[in-house]
This record gives C-alpha cells, structure tokens and sequence, in this order.
C-alpha cells in the first residue's frame, strides 16, 4: 500500500499495515530503538557509519541499487550571475560549515556538497535512474 512519505509509512509498518516501508534510517530510528521496526538493508553504495550492521541493498540482495533522499537549492531560470554566484557561495558556506556537518552527522544524516551544473546534472541522472526502476518493476510507464 503506498503512502504519502516515510512517516504515515513507517506508521503502517509499527501497527501491522503493512509488511515493509522505505524510510531513512534517521526516520526510522525511533521506532528501531522501540524495537517496532528493523533494518533489512541500505540504498547506499556502502554500509552506513550509524548503523553499520545494516547490509546494503546489493549486499542483502545481490542486486545493486541505490537510492537516498537530497535537497537543493534552487532559483529561477535568467538569475543574474552575480547574485547566482552569491546564492551558491553563501549556501555552500553553510553546507560545508562545521556545526552544519556536525549537527547532520549528529542525526545520522551525511552531506555532500555539488554545485551549480554538476548539481542539475545529477538532478536529471536522479530522475532517469529511479524512473527506469520504477518502469523495471511496474510502477511506471
């Protein structure tokens, strides 16, 4: 049954709804340390420092998949390029700032900046890849 995010989700999952959910393991962590819902694996290339009892997916699976959530900034299309270079200097600042690095990690989140073109680059990659998976299994046209 699909849901409308990882917690109405996992919300299913700790009651019974539902057999599996896809969350973050910080999303999850609560209610792994109730011990409501377990970890099968990780969309990641490699395990995770927060959990690294948790296989990835390809390990768990023979498969390989990876998948993670991510945020970005962006602004209209014909932004000037001065205040665009300005825009992506003050948020890179903040991204690779110690406390943002280390509140993030504090949570089990990790960072990684990419800027600009390699970013709306990576934006489309994201797209095709889970668009294809989707197509793959059946979810998608």
């Amino acid at each position: 049954m699909p849901s409308e995010g990882a917690a109405p989700g996992l919300q299913e999952l700790a009651a019974g709804g539902v057999d599996i959910a896809v969350a973050s393991l910080p999303e999850a962590a609560a209610l792994m340390d109730a011990g409501l819902v377990r970890p099968l694996a990780v969309f990641a290339e490699t395990r995770q420092a927060g959990a690294p009892a948790v296989p990835t997916f390809a390990e768990a699976t023979g498969h390989a998949f990876t998948l993670g959530t991510w945020r970005g900034v962006v602004a209209p299309k014909g932004l000037p390029a001065a205040v665009a270079d300005s825009l992506t200097r003050a948020v890179e600042a903040a991204v690779r700032h110690p406390d943002t690095l280390s509140f993030l990690r504090a949570r089990g989140y990790d960072a990684r900046w990419v800027p600009g073109a390699d970013f709306a680059a990576f934006m489309r990659e994201s797209d095709a890849t889970l668009a294809e998976s989707l197509r793959a299994v059946g979810l998608a046209r």
